[in-house]
């Protein structure tokens, strides 16, 4: 759960598949995915091959961000909403980090849903 916490929580992970959806420059998306190689690989060698499960997860959260900005909506990831997802996720990976040194013992995934607070209000924000 760390890997995958670390891979899909940064802000490169959306503003990466975002830009790739919408303006066809791939290059910010090879350089997250680049940087989450080297992170399993580390992650690997401590925790085994259970890492390997992180791929199928990373696919499917990068490549559904993709297809929304795609297909669905690409006005809605507005510089504002990429900021407020990007906040929330800094917080989280701070949080799992803590956790890893053993500082404090946080429950990050249950703080996932937080990544949702943003968008909510953005959806009110646009209705009102």
């Amino acid at each position: 759960m760390t890997a995958i916490l670390l891979n899909c929580i940064g802000a490169l992970s959306i503003v990466g598949a975002v830009i790739a959806a919408v303006k066809g420059n791939n290059t910010m998306l090879f350089t997250n995915d680049l940087m989450a190689l080297v992170t399993v690989m580390v992650l690997g060698a401590s925790f085994g091959w259970g890492i390997m499960w992180t791929a199928p997860v990373i696919l499917i959260w990068q490549g559904g961000i993709y297809l929304i900005a795609k297909y669905l909506s690409a006005s809605f990831f507005s510089s504002e909403l990429v900021t407020e997802i990007s906040i929330v996720g800094g917080f989280l990976i701070a949080a799992t980090g803590l956790s890893m040194m053993k500082v404090k013992n946080l429950k990050t995934l249950n703080l996932l849903p937080s990544l949702l607070i943003p968008i909510i209000f953005f959806i009110i924000k646009d209705l009102i």
